[in-house]
């Protein structure tokens, strides 16, 4: 006996264990289930990216989208092909860094972006900024 009960380790109870084996490997697949890659492009897209040098290459059928950090290539190409309705190639990620900028006495940071480049099949395009009639 301890000097001190209350030191003493308390004994747990035994977890139930299931009757079948077919139990236990259903409750595991559930619990490691992968995530879906289908997503909204609410949750993938973030805009499309309209700079000099991306109108320049969308000339070569490659249009640039801002994306989540989280994102990875097979969600942007299903968010692409689902909302503009159009077959997409591949896809190159890039991560640009946050830079350093200075206002006068004050430093602050401009925000990191994750950026995919989409490629499209031959004949398709997105039209981006749509033209007034």
């Amino acid at each position: 006996m301890s000097p001190l009960p209350f030191f003493k380790k308390k004994k747990e109870e035994p977890k139930p264990i299931p009757e079948k084996k077919e139990a236990v490997l259903e409750a595991k697949k559930e619990e490691q289930a992968p995530k879906a890659l289908e997503v909204s492009a609410e949750g993938v897209l973030r805009r499309p990216r309209v700079t000099e040098k991306a109108s320049t290459a969308a000339e070569r059928n490659e249009y640039v989208f801002e994306v989540y950090p989280e994102t990875n290539k097979i969600q942007v190409k299903n968010a692409v092909e689902k909302t503009y309705k159009v077959n997409v190639l591949n896809v190159n990620m890039v991560n640009l860094p946050s830079k350093v900028k200075r206002i006068g006495k004050r430093l602050g940071k401009t925000a990191a972006v994750r950026k995919a480049i989409v490629r499209l099949e031959k004949g398709q395009s997105i039209d981006i900024m749509p033209r007034k009639p």
